[in-house]
């Protein structure tokens, strides 16, 4: 990847793509740094809806150990 200075806020990237012609884009830093806001704060909500399943599945396995529920022992054929 090469990279160049287009103006004070603007960046060119050079990367070579699968095509035979490189790929050549231009980022404002703007854009740049909003973008990586956005990332991050989907990033952040990810995590949270995540954490939430696990804390419904751990409340779930509580309930099936105060019931005495188990998982289910599969028999190992004899060698």
């Amino acid at each position: 990847m090469e990279s160049i200075k287009i103006s004070d806020n603007e960046i060119q990237i050079t990367k070579q793509g699968e095509a035979p012609a490189p790929i050549i884009i231009s980022y404002k830093y703007d854009f740049l740094i909003a973008q990586k806001a956005r990332i991050i704060a989907d990033a952040n909500n990810y995590l949270q809806a995540r954490q939430k399943e696990l804390a419904e599945v751990n409340t779930l396995l509580t309930e099936c150990e105060k019931l005495g529920i188990t998982a289910k022992v599969i028999p190992q054929p004899l060698v």
